[in-house]
């Protein structure tokens, strides 16, 4: 599809997709992870990936290598301008397309990379610069239709572009049907976790006890290399025999395929909970994440359980035991998350690029 669609004949092989996105303990590695996940949609027509990134920690430099995609250092975080100079230079061949994603982004970088602008994505999360002077922005997140983009933004806007890992797009499995009582609980808050909910929340859960709901639990707890709190949480869930501890996860959607339910944070791993159907808790752990729960209350998905920092530890648990004996709100929420997400947003944004510069085909909104 991508190699029909794209201006003046090429094939999908022509094209290079350059991508620039960091992950650092401060902003996360889903920035990273989710244009991996756009790559991935790339490479499947037979294109070439290349990821240049600042500082990239060396497990995901090697995930996205064992991916397909080449790694190539930045000269800086992204918004260093020197960087972005160096950038307009790398995107070189007029069949080369670039995708931007991160909080650094400013437009003293998209003035730096004008050269390229009709041949640039940008993946965006709260509107939050005057102008977007690129050829396509995406915002794949439910709040999309709440924010105010600024005249002129070419925006592919809402659930039907979340980029997803192919893992997703067509799960090998079938969904368990759901318990009276929820068994599996997934923890899955993200590969760095600033606010230390992983570990907080493992602790809460195997100290409870006395309520049924919560003593039965199974704890699938997603820890990534770049969790600072890894050590400590192998120490708290160390002979406990419910408690089971997955490290670098290559396949999410099977570990998802076995969980009752999800508490997690605000990010990508939502639209994935949503595609296999996982009835989750979302905890807001920065401003974006904040918007993104308002996206999920507008369209009716999932528990929003507050910001982070404001968070007691009764309400985690007070929270987990009532979706936990709650199956009605779990058979709901396990029907709704798939309508809502399709998993093939991916391709349709490789799609998009493609075929930039120019109109987008016509009928790809209907795709």
């Amino acid at each position: 599809m991508i190699a029909r669609m794209t201006a003046g004949g090429a094939s999908a092989s022509d094209l290079r997709l350059i991508i620039r996105a960091d992950a650092s303990p401060s902003i996360g590695t889903g920035h990273v992870m989710r244009c991996l996940a756009l790559g991935q949609a790339w490479q499947a027509a037979g294109g070439q990936v290349t990821l240049v990134s600042h500082d990239l920690p060396p497990s995901l430099a090697e995930r996205a290598r064992t991916a397909g995609a080449s790694v190539e250092p930045a000269l800086g975080p992204l918004g260093d301008l020197r960087d972005a100079t160096h950038l307009a230079t790398v995107v070189t061949d007029p069949r080369d397309r670039l995708v931007i994603d991160g909080p650094g982004l400013t437009l003293a970088v998209l003035a730096t990379i004008e050269p390229v602008a009709e041949r640039t994505l940008v993946i965006d999360d709260l509107a939050k610069l005057e102008r977007y002077p690129v050829s396509i922005v995406v915002n794949q997140n439910a709040h999309a239709g709440l924010l105010a983009y600024p005249p002129g933004t070419r925006l592919l806007g809402g659930l039907r572009w979340a980029i997803l890992r192919h893992e997703f797009v067509s799960p090998d499995h079938h969904r368990r049907r759901p318990p009276s009582i929820a068994r599996r609980l997934l923890i899955a808050f993200g590969g760095t976790d600033p606010a230390g909910l992983t570990r907080r929340t493992t602790r809460l859960i195997l100290a409870s006890t006395g309520v049924r709901e919560i003593d039965r639990l199974e704890l699938e707890v997603v820890v990534a290399a770049t969790n600072p709190d890894a050590d400590a949480i192998a120490a708290l869930t160390d002979r406990q025999p419910r408690a089971h501890v997955r490290g670098e996860v290559t396949n999410m959607a099977n570990l998802m395929a076995e969980a009752d339910m999800a508490i997690t944070s605000g990010g990508t791993t939502v639209w994935e909970l949503a595609r296999m159907g996982v009835p989750s808790l979302v905890v807001e752990t920065s401003p974006v994440e904040a918007a993104l729960a308002s996206g999920l209350r507008d369209v009716g998905l999932f528990d929003t359980l507050g910001p982070a920092e404001s968070l007691n530890d009764a309400t985690i648990i007070g929270a987990v035991g009532a979706r936990a004996s709650d199956l009605g709100w779990r058979r709901q929420m396990a029907t709704r998350g798939p309508r809502l997400v399709d998993g093939k947003g991916a391709t349709r944004v490789a799609v998009a690029l493609a075929a930039a510069p120019g109109a987008l085909p016509p009928d790809l909104l209907s795709r």
